[in-house]
């Protein structure tokens, strides 16, 4: 519904791809910002784990959780979805070294979370 009514601030001579991901980034950050909310108030249910989900996969997860959401965002699209820097950098738009510097920044985070760290 929000790519809908921002349709008339999409430009069409540039991709449509970025554009929409930003409209899909801010959502989910709201919702995300939504959740949280409820969680902290115990309204939220527990989610149920697929079958064939390895305990090293659900502690992987449950550390991307504990990143902030742009940190998390940025692991995920690059490790999990295979984007390459440039379209992180397109998508995000944020040069192509701040990026990289992001990147950097959520792996030590996240390595300190997988290692027990308090990060």
């Amino acid at each position: 519904m929000d790519a809908f009514r921002g349709l008339t601030t999409y430009d069409a001579d540039r991709q449509f791809y970025p554009w929409f991901y930003v409209l899909l980034r801010n959502r989910c950050f709201k919702q995300a910002t939504r959740r949280a909310t409820r969680a902290e108030s115990g309204v939220l249910p527990t989610t149920a784990v697929g079958p064939g989900v390895s305990e090293e996969q659900l502690d992987l997860w449950r550390a991307i959780a504990r990143l902030a959401p742009d940190e998390a965002e940025i692991v995920v699209l690059k490790h999990i979805e295979g984007w390459t820097y440039q379209e992180l950098a397109d998508a995000l738009a944020i040069p192509r070294g701040t990026v990289m510097s992001r990147l950097y920044t959520a792996r030590q985070r996240l390595m300190g979370l997988l290692t027990g760290g308090t990060s």
